[in-house]
This record gives C-alpha cells, sequence and structure tokens, in this order.
C-alpha cells in the first residue's frame, strides 16, 4: 500500500532549531498571514541541503567507475545532471528516479547488479537536488524531469522510483515515455495530506482549509489534489 511522504522536518533546520521556527510561523500567521503562508510553501518546496553535499561525495567516490558517464541537459532552463552506465540506445535500460531531498547516485550501490542482468542504467539529479540547478522543486517538476530524460533514450524496461519519485515515475507514464515495469518503494501518494502534516508540523496557526493551502497550489502548479498518485498505483 502507498506510504505517504512526510518530511521529518524543514530543509536546512536542526532539531534544535524547531522550536525557534514554529514560533516564527505561529506569530507571522497572525501578523503577516500571507506572506506567512507565502515563506512556509517556499520551504515545504525547498530540498534539504544534505541532498547536494551526499551527491558531490558519491560523485567523488565514484571517479574510479570507468563506465559511468556523467552528462548535463538543460529542462526549462535548468541544467539537469545525468549518470549513465553502458548505452541505453542499443541495451534495454534501466531509470532510477530518487526521492525528495536524494541524489541520483544514492542508488550507486545497485547499478552492477543492474549491469549483470544486462540492462544499461540511467540515473539523474532531479531539479534542486544533487548537483541539478535550481533552488525549489515540486511534484510537477520531478514528472517533467522523470518523462523528458525517458525520452531521450526512448521507452524504458524498467524503472525505479522512490517516494516522491515513485509517484513521478507513475504520473509521467504516456504515449511519448513509460517504463515497461515498475517498482515503487514506498510512493509518496497524496500531497494534500502531506501539505497538511507540514501546516500542522510548523505550527502555522491557521487551519488547514483549501485557503490556507493555496500557496501550495501555487507552487505546486497544479491544485494538489490534481497531482496525487494515489489512485494511479
Amino acid at each position: 500500500m502507498p506510504v505517504p511522504f512526510a518530511p521529518v522536518r524543514p530543509p536546512n533546520v536542526g532539531a534544535f532549531a524547531m522550536g525557534s521556527v514554529r514560533a516564527s510561523f505561529a506569530v507571522g500567521s497572525r501578523l503577516m498571514p500571507t506572506r506567512t503562508l507565502d515563506r512556509a510553501a517556499r520551504l515545504f518546496s525547498t530540498p534539504y541541503a544534505s541532498s547536494r553535499r551526499r551527491a558531490a561525495a558519491g560523485t567523488t567516490g565514484c571517479r574510479s567507475d570507468a563506465e559511468m558517464r556523467r552528462a548535463e541537459i538543460t529542462l526549462s532552463g535548468r541544467r539537469i545532471v545525468t549518470y549513465t552506465w553502458g548505452n541505453p540506445i542499443t541495451q534495454p535500460y534501466v531509470l532510477l528516479v530518487h526521492g525528495w531531498s536524494s541524489f541520483g547516485l544514492r542508488y550507486l550501490a545497485w547499478v552492477p547488479h543492474l549491469r549483470a542482468l544486462g540492462y544499461a542504467v540511467i540515473a539523474f539529479d532531479q531539479p534542486g537536488h544533487g548537483l541539478s540547478e535550481g533552488k525549489t522543486s515540486t511534484l510537477p517538476d520531478f514528472i517533467k524531469t522523470t518523462s523528458e530524460i525517458g525520452r531521450c533514450f526512448g521507452h524504458a524496461a524498467l524503472a525505479i522510483g522512490h517516494s516522491l519519485g515513485g509517484a513521478a515515475v507513475v504520473m509521467a507514464q504516456s504515449q511519448a515515455w513509460r517504463a515497461h515495469r515498475m517498482i515503487l518503494l514506498a510512493p509518496m501518494a497524496d500531497m494534500v495530506a502531506a501539505a497538511d502534516r507540514f501546516i500542522s508540523m510548523v505550527h502555522l496557526g491557521v487551519s488547514v482549509t483549501a485557503s490556507s493551502r493555496a500557496p501550495f497550489f501555487d507552487l505546486q502548479s497544479s491544485p494538489l489534489a490534481e497531482i496525487t498518485a494515489i489512485d494511479l498505483t
């Protein structure tokens, strides 16, 4: 059964700072509610800074991997970093799609096993994650990037997605690109529930209603209820 995505804490905020974050949101929601909700929505869409640090460390750690090819493509004006093993044009390939605040090389330990099975392998850093450009990222960003990366190489033999990446894999399926098989690891299933939990976690001090979710709708480029994967998995 799909497990809804639930961030543990706001990105770039340590456990000891959570009290001050909550206090600032509680006060701000009373004094400047619109501005505070906008700030919360942006924080909701900001990946943890650790994504970039871990990606850099992962890239350094696999420099001895002569087979891996790192490349960059531009999608919607943002530079997206890809990692490829084998030849996905001539071999059936597996597309690896990471989750929120993660990075493409998170799956590095899986690559030798997939290569031994005869697959080419493609991984990439989503917008705002790893070594790719961007400060924020949304589920529509994940879906579009997954689809566009896939379309560069044709239909995938298999796509593996974790968390938000699992939802993106499901929702990226179309006539333009599809995966013949999918493995979904704890896919995010309900963006409305995720937004509600975040609003409650940071103590916004507002009732969780459609109007309080409006800034989240705007950043996600679509009403949250319309981009849930819960009915598709």
